[in-house]
C-alpha cells in the first residue's frame, strides 16, 4: 500500500489505495467523468474494481476548504524541485529510493499561503529516474492526475523547472519537454510557468544566452511561450520560491491538462494518449536501436565461430545476451501502456506491493545481518575484555599485600554503592559514606556498615556497633521490608545484612534470618537452618544488579570441601567471574556487590599459608579513586 508524504506540521501519512495525490474543491465548474464500458479495457486488463479515493486522501489528512489550490512541480532530475518545494513549505523534501520514497513516487506538501488558503504543491517524478523507468513514470503521473481529476481536484497551474547550467537542450531533459509538451496540452500551456534554475552557478551574460536560446527555439520553450506560458528566474530562496507560486495563484481559472481528458473523459488507454503515444514512439526508436545493435553482434558472434575463436565468441554472447534483455524491457514497457485508468492504479498497487515486500525483505536480511555481526562484535568485545580485566586485576593483585594470620581469624566487613564504599578491617575503617566518616566514641565500636541503594545523593546504610544498630534516615522508605524484619527479630543480635536493589535484602540474627530476593535465590538462602548444628552456614551474601548474587557457605566439620559457594552474575560482574570461575574452592569471607552498577566488587577470600592462614583482596570499580582508597586501606597495617 502507497503512503501519502505530506510535507507540513499538520499533515500525516495515511493509505491512498496505492496512489499518491491531493485534493481541491476550490476551483469553478466541474462535471462527473463518464464510466468506462467493460468492453473498452485491453484484454489483459485487470479487473476494475476500486473506487476513487475520497477528496480528504489528496490532502495527507486535511479538511478541504475552498481557495484551496494544487501546483504540480515538474522537471528533470537535480533540476531543483525538492529544493524549491522546501522553500515554500518549510519543510525537507525526501530525496531518494528509501522505502516510501519508492512506494510514493508522487509526494504532496501543504504550504499554507495565508490562515485561509494551503496550496498542496505536487512533486512529480522526472522522466530520467534511474530507479523507473520512463513507463513506470508516466504510469504514477497518470494515475495522481487521473483519479484527482475523477475527485473533482484540478490544478491551479504547473511549474517546470529547467536548469541553467545545461549547455544544451538534449538527452533526458529534451526527452522530458517532449512528454511534459504533450502530457500539458495546449489549454492548459497558459498556466505553465517555465523556470530556469542554478543561476548562481553560471555567469549572467552565459545564463542569459542559454536563456534566450530556451525561447526562441520553438522545438524548445518557443511554441509554449506563444501558447501562453510564462518564462521567470528562481533565485533559489524562499521569496523567489512563493513569488512564483502565488502568481499562479492569481489565475481564478483552473486547468484540466489532455492526459486527464484523454484518461477519463474519452476513455483512452495510456498508450492511445497524447503522452503515451510519444513514450511509445520513443519506445519503439528504442528497440530498432537495440535491434540493430542485436543483429550486428548475432553477424560477429557467427565470424567469431566460423573463425574458431571461442574467446571472442564468449565475450560476443554475453554482449548479445545484454541487448536481448532490453529489447524485453522494451517490449515490457510497451505492453504496459496498453490499460486504462482504473486498471493502471489496479497494476500499480500490485507492482508496489512486490517492490514493498521485496524491500521489507531487504531490510529485514540486513537486521539479521546486523545482529550476526554485533552479536560476533560483542564476543571478541567480550573476549578483549575478559584479556584487559585479567591483566587488571594480575595489575592490582601484585600491589596488594596479604595479611597474616597464625591463630584463629579475621574480621572484615567490605560494602559498595556507586560511587561510595565502607571497608573495616581489624585495625582501620576507611570509607567515604556513612557512619563510618564519624569515630565511634567511648567503648562503642563499629563492626560492619552494610551500603545499600541510592537515595538522592546518598546511599541508605545500615550500621552495625558493638552496642547496637544505628541506620539511615531513609532506610525504612527504600527497603520497608527489612524494617519490618528488623521491628519483628530485634536489632540486638543482628550478625549480618546485605543490602541489593530493588528493595532486596538478606539479614541474619541469631538464631533466624530474612530476605526479600527472587525464589530461585531463596532456596539457596534455605540451606542455613539455624535449628541444625551440623549444616552448613552462610558466611557471606552479595546481591548486585540485574538480580546477580554471590553466596558463600561454611561447611559443617568433616564435610569436603569445608567451604563453597554459588553464584549467578547474570552475564555481568566480568572480573569477579573471572575469580570464581578459576578458584573453585575459593573461601570467601567476605564480598559486595555494587548494586548501582553491572561491574563493581570486592571480595576478600581465606588462602592456607605457612605458619597460620593469610587474607587476599580484591577491588573492580570504574572509579579510579575507588580502587586507590581502598587499596590504600586494604595495605594500612
Amino acid at each position: 500500500m502507497a503512503l501519502v508524504h505530506a510535507g507540513p506540521a499538520h499533515s500525516r501519512k495515511i493509505p491512498t489505495r496505492g496512489i499518491t495525490a491531493m485534493s481541491d474543491d476550490g476551483c469553478e465548474e466541474f462535471y462527473d467523468a463518464p464510466a468506462m464500458p467493460e468492453n473498452d479495457q485491453p484484454e489483459d486488463a485487470a479487473p476494475a474494481t476500486r473506487e476513487p479515493p475520497e477528496p480528504e486522501d489528496f490532502r495527507g489528512g486535511r479538511t478541504a476548504r475552498p481557495n484551496d489550490a494544487f501546483i504540480a512541480v515538474m522537471g528533470v532530475t537535480g533540476s531543483g524541485k525538492s529544493s524549491f518545494i522546501s522553500l515554500c513549505s518549510g519543510k525537507a523534501v525526501r530525496i531518494g529510493h528509501t522505502l516510501e520514497a519508492c512506494t510514493a513516487i508522487v509526494d504532496v506538501y501543504a504550504y499554507d499561503m495565508s490562515p485561509d488558503q494551503t496550496v498542496y504543491l505536487i512533486d512529480t517524478p522526472g522522466f530520467d529516474d534511474t530507479n523507473k523507468s520512463d513507463t513506470e513514470v508516466l504510469s504514477e503521473i497518470a494515475v495522481w492526475l487521473g483519479s484527482s481529476y475523477k475527485s473533482k481536484i484540478l490544478l491551479s497551474g504547473i511549474i517546470y523547472l529547467h536548469r541553467i547550467t545545461d549547455v544544451r537542450m538534449q538527452g533526458s531533459a529534451k526527452k522530458n519537454l517532449l512528454m511534459f509538451k504533450q502530457l500539458c496540452g495546449q489549454d492548459a500551456l497558459k498556466q505553465v510557468i517555465l523556470v530556469t534554475t542554478m543561476w548562481d552557478k553560471v555567469s549572467q551574460e552565459e545564463g542569459t544566452r542559454r536563456e534566450e536560446e530556451l525561447i526562441h527555439t520553438s522545438e524548445f520553450w518557443g511554441w509554449m511561450v506563444s501558447k501562453g506560458s510564462s518564462v521567470r528566474r528562481h533565485g533559489h530562496n524562499e521569496s523567489s520560491a512563493k513569488e512564483l507560486v502565488h502568481q499562479l495563484i492569481g489565475h481564478s481559472n483552473c486547468i484540466t491538462t489532455d492526459l486527464q481528458k484523454q484518461l477519463i473523459d474519452e476513455n483512452l488507454t495510456l498508450d492511445q494518449t497524447s503522452a503515451g503515444r510519444e513514450l511509445k514512439s520513443e519506445l519503439l526508436k528504442e528497440q530498432e536501436k537495440w535491434a540493430k545493435r542485436l543483429h550486428e553482434v548475432e553477424e560477429q558472434m557467427r565470424e567469431a565461430i566460423k573463425q574458431r575463436d571461442q574467446e571472442a565468441e564468449e565475450a560476443l554472447k554475453e554482449v548479445r545476451d545484454e541487448y536481448t534483455v532490453k529489447i524485453q524491457r522494451v517490449e515490457q514497457d510497451t505492453v504496459a501502456l496498453r490499460f486504462n485508468m482504473e486498471s493502471l492504479i489496479s497494476q500499480r498497487d500490485a507492482r508496489l506491493s512486490k517492490l514493498q515486500q521485496k524491500m521489507y525483505d531487504e531490510q529485514n536480511a540486513h537486521t539479521a545481518q546486523i545482529k550476526e555481526m554485533n552479536e560476533k562484535v560483542d564476543i571478541l568485545a567480550n573476549r578483549l575484555s575478559a584479556e584487559y580485566m585479567h591483566s587488571e586485576l594480575e595489575h592490582h593483585h601484585k600491589r596488594l599485600k596479604p595479611w597474616h594470620c597464625r591463630k584463629g581469624k579475621l574480621a572484615f566487613s567490605i560494602s559498595m554503592s556507586g560511587v561510595y564504599y565502607t571497608c573495616i578491617s581489624p585495625v582501620i575503617t576507611r570509607c567515604n559514606e556513612g557512619p563510618g566518616q564519624t569515630p565511634a566514641s567511648g567503648s562503642k565500636q563499629l563492626r560492619s556498615v552494610f551500603l545499600g541503594k541510592k537515595c538522592g545523593e546518598s546511599p541508605t546504610w545500615l550500621a552495625r556497633y558493638s552496642d547496637g544498630v544505628e541506620m539511615s534516615e531513609n532506610l525504612k522508605v527504600e527497603y520497608p521490608r527489612l524494617q519490618e524484619a528488623l521491628a519483628t527479630h530485634g536489632v540486638d543480635h543482628l550478625k549480618a545484612c546485605t543490602l541489593g536493589p530493588n528493595q532486596t535484602y538478606y539479614a541474619r540474627w541469631k538464631s533466624s534470618w530474612s530476605s526479600n530476593v527472587p525464589d530461585n535465590l531463596k532456596n539457596a538462602l534455605k540451606v542455613y537452618d539455624p535449628k541444625k548444628r551440623d549444616g552448613p552456614r552462610i558466611v557471606t551474601v552479595g546481591l548486585g544488579y540485574d538480580g546477580a548474587y554471590v553466596i558463600a557457605y561454611r561447611n559443617s566439620r568433616g564435610v569436603k570441601p569445608s567451604h563453597s559457594f554459588t553464584y549467578g552474575l547474570k552475564g555481568h560482574y566480568q572480573a569477579l567471574k573471572e575469580i570464581l570461575s578459576k578458584k573453585k574452592n575459593l573461601k570467601i569471607v567476605a564480598i559486595t556487590l555494587n548494586p548501582e552498577n553491572a561491574t563493581d566488587f570486592i571480595i576478600i577470600w581465606e588462602e592456607k599459608a605457612n605458619k597460620g592462614k593469610s587474607y587476599r583482596m580484591q577491588c573492580y570499580s570504574q572509579y579510579e579513586t575507588v580502587i586507590k582508597e581502598v587499596e590504600t586501606w586494604w595495605n594500612w597495617r
